[in-house]
C-alpha cells in the first residue's frame, strides 16, 4: 500500500510504502499505521488489504488491529505512556476480535512499532512507537501525545 501524506516539517509530499504479508521474505510483516478518525488519530497494525465492490463502485479497505487501549499496571492505575529511558510512546493492543475495517484513505502514514518485552504485564501486547525514524513522525507523535494527555485528564475527572 502506498500512502502519500504532507510532511509536518517542510509541508512537502512524502510517501510511505506499507506492507502486510504473512510471508515477506519468509517472515511475517504487518506494518504499523496512524489512522485518522473523527474522534482523533489512533495507532494500529495492518492485518489485511482488500477491495469491496458495491453498486459498481470499488472501495479499498484495510483490516486494522487497533492499539488504543489505555496502558495500565494491572491494578487499573495509569502506567507511564512514555518509556522513562527512551521516551518512546507506549501503546497496548486490543484483542484481535476488535480489529476494524477502515478506508485506506483514513491511513495518515506508517509508524514503526517495536514490541515491549520488558514488562511482565504486557503479555506481548505492549508496543513502543519509535518516533525517531524521521522528523515528521516525531512531530506527529508529539501532537498525538498531547491529545491523549487531555483525554487522560478528562477520563480521570469522570471517575
Amino acid at each position: 500500500l502506498t500512502v502519500n501524506y504532507q510532511s509536518l516539517v517542510n509541508f512537502k509530499k512524502s510517501t510511505d510504502l506499507l506492507r502486510c504479508s504473512p510471508s515477506f521474505y519468509n517472515h511475517p510483516r504487518y506494518d504499523g499505521v496512524i489512522i485518522n478518525t473523527n474522534k482523533g488519530a489512533y495507532i494500529g497494525q495492518l492485518v489485511q488489504l482488500f477491495e469491496c465492490e458495491y453498486l459498481e463502485q470499488r472501495y479499498p479497505l484495510a483490516l486494522v488491529h487497533p492499539f488504543d487501549i489505555t496502558v495500565t499496571d494491572g491494578r487499573q492505575r495509569w502506567k507511564h505512556q512514555c518509556d522513562r529511558d527512551l521516551g518512546f510512546y507506549r501503546v497496548h493492543a486490543r484483542p484481535r476480535v476488535y480489529s476494524q475495517f477502515v478506508s485506506i484513505y483514513a491511513i495518515i502514514r506508517g509508524v514503526l512499532l517495536v514490541e515491549d518485552n520488558s514488562s511482565d504485564l504486557s503479555n506481548g501486547h505492549d508496543y513502543f512507537v519509535v518516533d525517531t525514524v524521521d522528523s515528521d513522525i516525531f512531530f506527529r507523535m508529539k501532537k498525538i501525545k498531547s491529545l491523549l494527555k487531555y483525554r487522560k485528564v478528562d477520563a480521570l475527572k469522570k471517575d
